[in-house]
């Protein structure tokens, strides 16, 4: 059954292909979400494996899941492991389904006996979590762990008694330390919500229900970030007998965490906690059980503009610098730094530059270029501003940072040439490229501006041109229209009515080569007739009229 109706997206125990989520590491494994999720694929779509719609220029549809956004090209992945890239040059319209690649109508092709099979399998060959208990509290001996076969996960949930073997108990006073569970998910993976099954009998057991957990999130189970809390435990009475028990379940929404240990706190009231399953759930919309930051009591450390810097830090750290594995991160770490470009604040830039620029003597790696062409330049540019003059002005304080900036540049022209590095990043050299003087670095733009045949390494150079304010350059953007791609004349036109000066020069190219006119689309037409600048009113209406 798995491999006639989900081998073509999931891999399992050696069968299938990697498009869809790793069922190996499923961390809710019940059966009730496995077969929400076979039978209502939509229900709760995790936006990493949305079906996305990419429609070239030339009318072509191509479907899957977004696995890459880089700055010039996006890859999609289908059913059976098609890849498909697709530079955004030729990209006419990209489009969220908000649904699941996964088919819907799947309990039409499944029996009801091969989809219990179905479900059996899954749960065998999925991974179960493991974890310890790291404070000094730790089961009563007469309702203890097995070591072995740990119980809150074994998928055995507790019965009706306490005392069924599958119950773990912990006993304490008010004022003892309570019990701390570390949870080791083996990898580092998208959490977002916590399953907890806990017992309650007040009298004559004493059972009470959590008052409340602190959950908080590790890569190396040493720095813990600041927890979250949830407090919301059903406590109500209950009236069992002595060895009775009142089975609870509660399913806790937490703001989403890319973590491989989760450490889970808990705070209970005089007498006994009892569970029986700890889970990593799936983030319900419908849950308003939600667990809420806890604010430290010291004084927060201002981070201002350090935590995107540790984050590229760490994702470079996971990756193999210099070899292909190196883009295994780079979509994310283009996404952070081109966040931190388009919020353009000065003192975010520069500990993003003091993090990514090489240090003296060192090669431009190719993450670098991605950080600092395609994300910081490139941001800044989106973000209205000029780059180069952002750039120098925020380094005059720092002159040594100032140094390795123009070392950094001076390496990129070298970066832009090598075939062996990869388009998009070859782009985001020429991104670089351009914040050096033009009468250094015309030669090289001005030859890839005029080849077509390259499009993105085209792009780099036409959006390098319109980050430099100079006349020369905007002689020669307006020289290269006609050989430009649509796609990047459209950016080199938004380029050249970025100044009145550029707009003047623009129109007046206009005047003179006639043929020009029809690059001038509805809308930057009545951008130019209704031009804050007067004179570009009246060449725009005088040319268009």
């Amino acid at each position: 059954v798995f491999e006639k109706q989900c081998a073509n997206c999931h891999r399992l125990n050696g069968k299938g292909h990697v498009v869809g989520p790793d069922l190996a590491a499923l961390t809710d494994q019940s059966k009730s979400f496995l077969l929400t999720s076979i039978l209502d694929p939509n229900k709760a779509v995790d936006g990493r494996y949305a079906s996305y719609l990419a429609v070239t220029d030339d009318g072509r549809i191509n479907t899957g899941i977004l696995v890459s956004e880089q700055s010039n090209s996006i890859t999609l992945k289908a059913q059976q492991g098609k890849v498909q890239t697709i530079l955004r040059t030729q990209l006419d319209e990209l489009i969220n389904s908000g649904k699941s690649l996964m088919p819907e109508g799947l309990e039409r092709e499944i029996p009801p006996a091969a989809m219990a099979d179905l479900l059996v399998y899954l749960q065998e060959h999925s991974a179960p979590l493991k974890y310890t208990y790291a404070g000094s509290v730790k089961p009563d001996v007469n309702y203890p762990d097995d070591p072995q076969n740990l119980k809150l996960v074994n998928r055995s949930t507790g019965s009706t008694r306490f005392n069924d073997g599958q119950w773990v108990g912990f006993r304490f006073t008010g004022t003892e330390p309570q019990p701390r569970i570390v949870i080791d998910l083996q990898r580092k993976i998208p959490v977002n919500a916590l399953r907890i099954i806990y017992g309650v009998n007040h009298e004559p057991g004493s059972i009470h229900a959590p008052s409340s957990i602190e959950v908080a999130f590790s890569n190396n189970n040493k720095q813990y970030g600041n927890p979250h809390k949830f407090s919301g435990f059903d406590d109500h009475a209950d009236g069992l007998g002595l060895y009775e028990i009142d089975r609870r379940t509660t399913v806790i929404n937490i703001p989403e965490q890319r973590a491989q240990f989760v450490r889970i706190d808990f705070q209970g009231k005089q007498g006994w906690i009892f569970l029986s399953e700890i889970s990593l759930a799936s983030a319900s919309s419908e849950n308003q059980n939600v667990a809420v930051p806890v604010q430290p009591v010291e004084k927060a450390v201002n981070t201002k503009g350090a935590e995107p810097g540790t984050k590229i830090k760490a994702l470079v750290a996971e990756v193999k610098v210099g070899t292909p594995d190196e883009y295994r991160n780079i979509p994310e770490i283009w996404r952070t730094a081109i966040a931190v470009g388009k919020r353009n604040q000065a003192d975010e830039i520069r500990d993003l530059l003091e993090v990514s620029l090489p240090g003296p003597d060192k090669p431009l790696e190719c993450w670098q270029a991605v950080v600092i062409g395609g994300g910081v330049i490139n941001g800044i540019t989106i973000a209205g501003d000029w780059p180069r003059s952002k750039i120098e002005l925020l380094l005059k304080e720092k002159p040594e940072l100032a140094v390795r900036w123009k070392q950094a540049l001076l390496r990129a022209v070298k970066m832009a040439e090598d075939p062996n590095v990869k388009g998009g990043t070859r782009y985001d050299a020429l991104r670089m490229v351009a914040m050096l003087d033009y009468d250094i670095c015309q030669k090289q733009l001005k030859r890839y501006l005029n080849d077509a045949s390259h499009a993105e390494l085209q792009m780099g150079a036409v959006s390098g041109l319109g980050d430099i304010d100079v006349p020369t350059a905007t002689a020669d953007l307006i020289e290269s229209l006609p050989v430009l791609t649509p796609r990047n004349q459209k950016i080199a036109l938004l380029a050249l009515i970025r100044t009145d000066a550029r707009a003047i020069a623009l129109l007046k190219a206009i005047q003179q080569q006639q043929h020009l006119a029809k690059l001038i689309d509805g809308e930057l037409l009545q951008r130019l007739k209704t031009h804050q600048t007067a004179e570009v009113q009246q060449l725009a209406n005088q040319i268009f009229d």
